[in-house]
């Protein structure tokens, strides 16, 4: 059985909350970049659809959603980290915009949640 309890983060820095009747997984995406965790469960929570369902990434705050297509896409500039969560840049009005690789967030966070479920 799993450690979630609707609405309340557990260790992994995952819940699980009702979204218009759905069950929907809510990531910390300061938990998982290793950052300090987000104390607030109040906070916003981008929902994003991809790998065929919802999901959500509670951040800190949202200045900004920008679109990009993936040909707009540059390597993360030289001396910029090893920070593997890193896709790559878009330029926008002169100012490098980072891309995180949120399939890559989420899989390495359900990974640990399955892998935690297993024990």
């Amino acid at each position: 059985a799993s450690g979630h309890h609707k609405g309340e983060l557990d260790e992994s820095g995952i819940m699980l909350v009702d979204y218009d009747g759905v069950p929907l997984t809510v990531v910390d995406l300061a938990h998982s970049l290793g950052r300090q965790e987000l104390e607030d469960q109040a906070m916003p929570v981008i929902i994003t659809e991809f790998l065929d369902g919802l999901q959500g990434f509670m951040v800190g705050r949202v200045d900004r959603i920008i679109a990009c297509e993936a040909s707009e896409m540059q390597p993360p500039p030289a001396g910029s980290g090893n920070n593997h969560y890193i896709a790559g840049v878009v330029e926008r009005k002169d100012v490098l915009v980072q891309v995180l690789d949120f399939e890559r967030i989420l899989s390495e966070a359900l990974g640990r949640e399955l892998f935690q479920q297993a024990a």
